[in-house]
């Protein structure tokens, strides 16, 4: 046989190993009624992300006619002695050249000549905020470019700058996203930290983002629907649209831990009811800090610090227990809020003496007004989701749930099992055991699985050992997109094992731009299929086809609210509950 043909018969093989027979991924119709659906589910998104923090961390709108903060447009136009150099007032993107375009006013410091809408202090926390993430810094020049070369963002390693543009969107839905949850997210001490926009409390900026979310939705209703229900979800994907769910994970529902007031019973209700009539389906009952709620998961040195200064309390940091298997620990010298006005909150705090391989957890759980806030969410059928829960926190809700006549579903949206991390890294608080995840199977909840920074082997290996303690545990993606973390890496591959392209699996393109998985990994939302693909390609294209499953176990899981919910009626009094939970 002569060497030419033996290349040829290689290639040829190759070629077809890269194309799955079965693969779902862009399949132009994978839905023929409401049983069964098919599509898969990002758990945990933030398209409005922008909006948050005073406007000043994350930049870019994702579509034309969405608000842009006061600051964050650039006009070059203006520089010199007179004139401005952006936005003084927030107003709608008016072209993708405002909504991408250059984020010198946002991100970099202040010059009299050229960017009078500059910030030294942001500038500096800026830097500190991407040494701590390990980040890529695009902002290596004055004006680091975003649309129409697209040369310094989006890119895997970049979590300052929109990646969620609606032509990205677009092309992860034709690609199979058929469900998207669009979380509302912020941090009011960032926001006063990096000097942002007012206002800067939860309650304003989550209904911002919500408000901007539906304006979204309602300019490409041909293919993307609010869910405001199960059977809302089903009709919607029935029609192979992308069902969008407005979700809060917010630090402070109702500001009511900003007000340093612990509020009524009938405020709370009231809240819940506000949220409700707003659209919210979805909620973190806690988030990054303690609240009248709960407890937050102890895993960073701003946790407590912004809990400090937004709570007016420090967290009673402990030490696990040995079965916990917690290790992570934090110190409490400099980090990026001490260079923040926080007052005492920008201090030292006092941290336990643990002994070797003993890490930190927040001895705050459930308290009696975060039972009753919670059977009001579920009285009204909506979806919890127990992450960045203390896992006193954690524990409380699932038995509260699991105490419901006919179990409670949970959800445990962008997370992973905590057993898996022990090979290769120290484990933290805001991880799932093999009991949450056995719980949440049980009750017909489900789980998203992170990616962020890891490759497509490693996510592969996380879903298959939460599969291997929680048989029947529904799991899903969770990104945490636009969510200030890193999404996947490029890959080394050779021959079969890399992505290929075609009609049937076009590139993700914008302009003159185009993008290679092999060569960028996850620079957008829109390489998701591109990422499930490289999945398939190492053999697992059974987990492929299980996320495939997703739209239908979300469907069942809100089903399931939905019907123990009605038989929900809020109690005052946490009584043996905690007991319950040890």
């Amino acid at each position: 046989m002569s060497l030419r043909l033996t290349c040829l018969l290689v290639a040829m093989v190759s070629t077809a190993a890269a194309e799955p027979g079965t693969s779902l991924l862009f399949k132009k119709k994978l839905n023929t009624g409401r049983t069964n659906l098919k599509g898969f589910v990002d758990l945990h998104t933030h398209p409005m992300s922008h909006l948050s923090v005073g406007g000043k961390l994350m930049h870019g709108a994702p579509d034309i006619g969405i608000l842009m903060p006061a600051g964050a447009i650039f006009y070059p136009r203006g520089q010199g002695l007179s004139g401005s150099t952006c936005n003084e007032k927030a107003r709608d993107a008016a072209s993708v050249e405002e909504a991408l375009g250059s984020c010198y006013s946002s991100h970099s410091g202040y010059d009299a000549f050229k960017n009078k809408c500059g910030n030294h202090v942001r500038r500096m926390v800026i830097n500190a905020f991407e040494d701590d993430k390990g980040t890529s810094k695009p902002h290596d020049e004055d004006h680091p470019s975003g649309y129409p070369t697209f040369t310094k963002w989006p890119r895997h390693d970049d979590v300052l700058h929109q990646q969620m543009w609606i032509d990205w969107i677009k092309r992860a839905h034709d690609g199979g996203l058929r469900v998207m949850v669009a979380l509302a997210v912020n941090s009011v001490t960032l926001a006063r930290g990096l000097e942002g926009n007012p206002p800067y409390d939860d309650k304003s900026i989550g209904d911002a983002q919500h408000a901007q979310m539906k304006r979204m939705v309602a300019r490409h209703k041909d293919w993307m629907e609010i869910a405001y229900s199960a059977s809302d979800l089903r009709r919607i994907v029935s029609q192979d649209k992308l069902a969008v769910i407005l979700g809060a994970e917010l630090d402070d529902l109702g500001d009511f831990a900003w007000s340093k007031r612990e509020p009524s019973r009938g405020e709370v209700r009231a809240e819940i009811d506000r949220l409700y009539r707003e659209g919210v389906r979805y909620v973190f009952p806690v988030h990054l800090i303690d609240n009248y709620f709960g407890g937050t998961a102890m895993y960073e040195a701003e946790f407590p610090r912004a809990s400090k200064y937004q709570f007016g309390h420090w967290p009673n940091i402990v030490c696990a227990d040995k079965a916990d298997g917690i290790t992570a620990r934090f110190s409490n010298g400099w980090d990026v809020f001490k260079s923040f006005a926080l007052g005492d909150a920008g201090g030292s705090f006092e941290l336990p003496r643990c002994s070797n391989g003993v890490g930190f957890k927040n001895a705050r759980g459930l308290t009696d007004l975060g039972k009753f806030a919670i059977e009001e969410m579920m009285s009204r059928g909506m979806l919890i989701d127990i992450d960045h829960g203390s896992q006193k926190t954690v524990e409380d809700i699932i038995a509260l749930a699991a105490a419901k006549p006919g179990s409670y579903p949970l959800v445990s949206g962008h997370n992973g099992l905590r057993d898996a991390n022990a090979r290769h890294q120290d484990i933290h608080e805001n991880t799932r055991t093999v009991a949450q995840y056995r719980a949440i199977a049980m009750s017909k909840g489900v789980a998203g699985i992170g990616f962020g920074n890891a490759t497509a082997q490693q996510f592969i290996r996380a879903v298959r050992h939460a599969l291997a303690v929680a048989p029947g545990l529904r799991i899903n993606l969770g990104s945490d997109i636009n969510g200030f973390v890193m999404m996947p890496g490029p890959e080394r591959c050779r021959g079969a094992t890399c992505v290929q392209y075609s009609e049937k699996f076009p590139k993700a393109k914008m302009g003159i731009r185009e993008w290679d998985y092999n060569q960028e990994g996850v620079a957008h939302i829109g390489l998701f299929p591109d990422f499930l693909r490289k999945v398939e390609l190492l053999g697992a294209q059974d987990i492929v086809d299980m996320l495939f499953d997703g739209a239908e176990s979300v469907a069942v899981m809100w089903e399931q609210a939905e019907k123990v919910g009605k038989s929900v009626k809020p109690t005052t009094t946490l009584g043996t509950l905690a007991a319950t939970t040890r």
